[in-house]
């Protein structure tokens, strides 16, 4: 690939968290809390209420992920990331496989794809 060519996909290709906040027209610092929001299942959203002020680490995992996430400039390298935390932090543990207290990973792919969608206009 030419310079030029690597150039030119550099300056349109955008990140994730920033496609979410230029269509959203939110700030930064708002991405994470509300993707958050938005691809944790209902049940979860109701349990992260109640653990949040006992054990705020609890859902570090899913922030990690919405942040690891936010940096990729493509579908396929969101998957990757929802692949890596379902095989890591899902995949044995109760609260995150059984009880679902955790994202989405086909909301989150889901929200990715139509938020680059969405920005490509």
């Amino acid at each position: 690939m030419s310079n030029t060519a690597a150039a030119y996909l550099s300056e349109n290709q955008i990140d994730f968290r920033t496609a979410y906040c230029k269509v959203y027209d939110c700030s930064v610092d708002e991405f994470e809390p509300r993707v958050l929001r938005q691809t944790l299942f209902w049940h979860a959203r109701f349990l992260r209420a109640l653990v949040r002020p006992m054990r705020p680490e609890s859902f570090f995992a899913e922030y990690l992920l919405i942040k690891q996430a936010g940096d990729k400039i493509s579908i396929s390298d969101v998957r990757g990331d929802v692949d890596f935390y379902q095989h890591k932090y899902v995949n044995g543990f109760m609260m995150r496989e059984s009880l679902k207290a955790r994202v989405s990973g086909r909301r989150l792919i889901g929200l990715a794809r139509r938020v680059f969608k969405a920005a490509q206009k």
